[in-house]
């Protein structure tokens, strides 16, 4: 996106597009005026063919988020994981400190509770796979990508 103010005119074009006020083929023309490539824009349509007209631009309890269907907000205001606690290993770093920062909104939106253990990057792939072999206490692990082709098991990927 070269052009001066290109982030305010496309928050602008996505959410007249998802809020139904202009046509696909517009939305289109307009993104790649904008220098959107045609693969971010084949990520942005299907969202919102999917959903239909049922889309809000953002949750009430999140404004500054991306556009979520009204039945994802009823969803989440049911408390679907209301007293379900998972456990989560993070890195111990600002990556980690990330997921710390978001757990308390992700606690009251969904009834669940998080405990969040961080570990040095030094030890992150020999804590991730003892426990994997071991105790399974964790439910969740935030990995490093150079970690992904550890975690297959057979000559090839499923």
């Amino acid at each position: 996106m070269a052009h001066k103010h290109s982030q305010e005119e496309f928050n602008e074009l996505v959410t007249a597009f998802f809020q139904g006020r202009m046509s696909r083929r517009r939305f289109i023309r307009r993104a790649t005026q904008l220098g959107l490539s045609a693969a971010l824009i084949s990520r942005i349509l299907p969202a919102s063919l999917a959903a239909g007209g049922d889309f809000l631009e953002s949750s009430p309890v999140a404004p500054n988020e991306s556009p979520i269907t009204r039945e994802r907000v009823e969803y989440l205001q049911s408390k679907p994981y209301k007293d379900t606690k998972i456990n989560v290993m993070v890195i111990r770093s600002a990556v980690g400190d990330c997921v710390e920062y978001h757990a308390p909104r992700w606690e009251e939106e969904t009834g669940a509770f998080v405990t969040l253990t961080k570990v040095p990057i030094e030890t992150l792939h020999q804590e991730i796979f003892a426990d994997l072999k071991g105790k399974g206490q964790y439910d969740v692990y935030q990995t490093a990508a150079w970690f992904y082709g550890d975690f297959f098991t057979a000559d090839k990927p499923a």
